[in-house]
């Protein structure tokens, strides 16, 4: 609980601002990815049947399990084994390009985009 506390304080931003290659809240990014498949979309179900004692009893039991994921099971991704850094966190979340031609592209670290981007067109000129 103390690093995702830690990790909500700072923002709880997926981050490398040294550049080192690894998260500033590493640990606490990879309690949250503990890649189980989601059984359905959009359930109306709700975390402890409403109650919200069941809830956080289910939620701690959760993060506790958690905590028993392996890094190698957890982060295992093809890409990120051929580009040489394999069971890497930050390496699963770039962005990867497909090659389309003789030349590649190496991978980007993640971006947070927008969903929604508006673009404006001016014609003409304003009088000066």
């Amino acid at each position: 609980m103390a690093k995702l506390r830690a990790w909500v304080a700072d923002g709880a931003h997926r981050r490398d601002r040294d550049g080192d290659g690894r998260y500033e809240h590493a640990g606490a990014v990879r309690i949250l990815d503990v890649g189980r498949k989601v059984r359905q979309a959009y359930s109306k179900r709700y975390c402890g049947g409403g109650v919200r004692s069941r809830c956080r009893s289910a939620l701690r039991a959760a993060l506790a399990a958690s905590l028993d994921d392996s890094v190698n099971t957890l982060y295992r991704d093809a890409q990120c084994a051929e580009a040489g850094k394999p069971f890497d966190q930050a390496c699963l979340d770039s962005i990867s390009f497909r090659a389309t031609g003789a030349v590649t592209q190496p991978m980007i670290g993640w971006q947070n985009r927008p969903t929604y981007q508006q673009v404006v067109e001016v014609q003409g000129h304003r009088p000066r």
